[in-house]
């Protein structure tokens, strides 16, 4: 290869490298910036930006102490963990079960229904709402956990995603386990699932990110503040009542320690399980 060549490539390296730094500090920029006022006075919110050095002589907890003295955050984290650990549990088992029959097991009208869920993608969710709220309010479920948890797991992106992955693992593993007498099911359970696992992280990581987020839904099914969800505690309750900023930063920092917390944990079956999703053999 060429000097010119190497240094061209160099300099568009350089480049891209550049650009990937600024892209990664204005996407972390609300996110400091929402720190920083959550942890100092709210008297030096207002003057930081003529004194920056201020930052680090006003440094306090205040903000975190009053959100918890003032708000029931235990009991809004608590619904969130029963919510999205059920939601998440229940979806990737249900969609793993579908994403297996679409996969593995041949059957009449097998692509012309997987056509059909793949199609259900394009119907904007909100167009869902009215009638599952109906629905929930015939049933008696309203102001409860589980109005919160089933409407959810009717979802088919997560079944797509697995289905992908599924797609990729040779089909004589099911031979051979089918010679050994092992039924569909156990296929599924024994020989299928465990291979793929980074898949169902990836997809588990999505889920809970989705029902922890999740304030539009919440707000609609319930009315009284016990029932809330902490993102919609935090929306009706904090956003709407507090008069500082920094209540706001602090409570919004504590709803999403959990999904910074996951994806910590779960960033190399995240990457995996996304990535070879993507790729067909």
């Amino acid at each position: 290869m060429s000097k010119d060549k190497v240094v061209i490539r160099r300099s568009l390296n350089t480049v891209v490298y550049i650009l990937v730094v600024i892209c990664t500090l204005l996407s972390l920029f609300p996110t400091v910036y929402a720190l920083i006022l959550a942890m100092i006075k709210e008297s030096a919110g207002y003057q930081m930006y003529e004194n920056p050095a201020i930052i680090f002589q006003s440094i306090t907890l205040e903000n975190f102490k009053k959100v918890f003295e003032k708000y029931p955050i235990m009991r809004w984290t608590l619904n969130s963990f029963i919510v999205a650990v059920s939601s998440t549990v229940l979806y990737t088992f249900i969609a793993s079960l579908a994403a297996f029959s679409f996969s593995r097991l041949r059957y009449p009208g097998r692509k012309i229904i997987f056509t059909i869920c793949l199609s259900s993608m394009l119907i904007p969710g909100v167009i869902n709402i009215v009638p599952n709220n109906i629905l929930i309010r015939e049933m008696g479920l309203y102001n409860s956990l589980l109005a919160m948890i089933l409407p959810g797991l009717g979802g088919v992106g997560g079944v797509f995603l697995i289905k992908q992955f599924m797609d990729n693992i040779p089909k004589d593993f099911d031979e051979i386990a089918r010679v050994d007498g092992a039924s569909n099911f156990r296929i599924y359970w024994s020989v299928i699932l465990p291979m793929c696992k980074p898949v169902l992280i990836a997809q588990a990581v999505f889920s809970f990110q989705g029902a922890w987020n999740d304030f539009l839904w919440p707000i609609i099914v319930t009315d009284n503040s016990a029932s809330r969800t902490l993102a919609a505690g935090l929306y009706i309750d904090v956003l709407s009542q507090a008069q500082y900023r920094g209540l706001v930063c602090a409570a919004s920092i504590i709803s999403a320690i959990p999904i910074i917390v996951l994806y910590i944990f779960g960033q190399k079956y995240f990457t995996q399980g996304v990535g070879r999703g993507g790729l067909k053999r």
